[in-house]
C-alpha cells in the first residue's frame, strides 16, 4: 500500500511523510497534530483506529484527509471503504463448503472498530450457513504475529479442536501455524488456516496461506487520487469510494480430518 502510495503521490508532485501507529490510536493522533503543524498538503489516514477529538480538529483545521474505512465523506473528507465483512463471509463459506463444521475465529483486539466488523461477520455468517450449530469460539488477538501463536496455544488447550481456523489478519494466521506445528498438527491435514489482508508473507509460507485479498494497490491508488482532487477542488466536497475483497485459496486449506477420534493434541504427537 504504501509503495502505491508513495507512486501515485509522486505522479501527481507529491512528497510522502510515512508514519506508523503500531496499532496505537494516541500515537496515531500525535503524528497527526504533527502533520497539522508541519502544514501538510493533505493527509491519509490508513488506518481504522483516531480519536473522534482528532477528526475535530483535521476539520477545524481544514486539512484535506483521506480516511480508510473510518469516519464519512464530507468538506475536505474522502473516505476508503473496503467491505471486509464480505470478505469474511466469502471465507466463512468456503470452509464450511469444504465440510467444516467446528471453525474458530482468532479475532484482532476489541477495541478495534475493524476487528470488531470481523468479528461480527464471521459470527453471523456462521449463524446463517450452520443454524442451530453450537455457538463457535472465539479467540483474541492483537493483530500481530505473537497475538496469533497465543491464541493458538489457547486453541491447542481446549477440550475440543476446531478443523479450521480463521484469523482477522495474515500475521494472526501465520503465528497460529507456526504453534499448530510445534505442537506436531499438519496444516491442512489436520486443521486448516485461513488469514485476511494477502500480505506478501502469505503467499511463501509453509504451506502457502489462504487468504482474503484486501486490494491495498488500489486502496493505495484510489486514496492518494481522492486526496489530490479535494487539493486541487477545495470547494468540492469529498468522496466516498467503495472496494471489494476477494478469497485466495492456497494449500493452508482442505476438507476437515476424516478420523476425529484423537482429543488431546498429546495423543496426536505421540503417534
Amino acid at each position: 500500500m504504501v509503495k502505491s502510495i508513495e507512486a501515485a503521490a509522486f505522479e501527481h508532485g507529491f512528497n510522502v511523510i510515512l508514519v506508523d501507529t503500531n496499532y496505537d490510536a494516541k500515537r496515531a493522533a500525535d503524528y497527526v497534530r504533527r502533520l497539522i503543524e508541519l502544514k501538510v498538503a493533505g493527509v491519509l489516514m490508513m488506518t481504522s483506529e483516531l480519536d473522534p477529538m482528532v477528526i475535530g480538529e483535521l476539520q477545524r483545521e481544514q486539512v484535506r484527509v483521506v480516511f480508510h474505512n473510518l469516519g464519512t465523506a464530507g468538506e475536505y473528507m474522502s473516505n476508503i471503504v473496503v467491505d471486509y465483512a464480505a470478505g469474511i463471509k466469502e471465507a466463512v463459506h468456503y470452509l464450511i463448503d469444504l465440510g467444516h463444521r467446528k471453525i474458530a475465529h482468532i479475532a484482532g483486539p476489541s477495541h478495534f472498530r475493524s476487528a470488531v466488523t470481523r468479528r461480527e461477520a464471521f459470527m453471523e455468517a456462521m449463524a446463517a450457513r450452520l443454524p442451530g450449530e453450537t455457538v463457535p469460539a472465539i479467540y483474541e488477538g492483537d493483530f500481530k504475529f505473537e497475538g496469533g501463536q497465543r491464541a493458538a496455544a489457547e486453541i491447542l488447550a481446549a477440550k475440543d479442536l476446531p478443523t479450521a481456523v480463521l484469523a482477522a489478519n495474515d500475521m494472526m494466521a501465520l503465528g497460529a501455524m507456526r504453534e499448530f506445528r510445534s505442537a506436531g498438527l499438519a496444516v491442512p491435514q489436520e486443521i486448516s488456516v485461513v488469514g485476511f489482508d494477502d500480505i506478501a508473507f502469505a503467499a511463501l509460507s509453509q504451506p502457502p496461506l489462504t487468504t482474503v485479498c484486501s486490494p491495498r494497490l488500489e486502496i493505495g491508488r484510489k486514496a492518494v487520487e481522492a486526496l489530490v482532487m479535494t487539493i486541487a477542488h477545495p470547494s468540492q466536497p469529498g468522496v466516498e469510494i467503495h472496494l471489494s475483497t476477494y478469497l485466495v485459496k492456497r494449500e493452508s486449506s482442505g476438507p476437515p480430518p476424516q478420523d476425529k477420534s484423537s482429543t488431546s493434541v498429546c495423543s496426536r504427537v505421540q503417534t
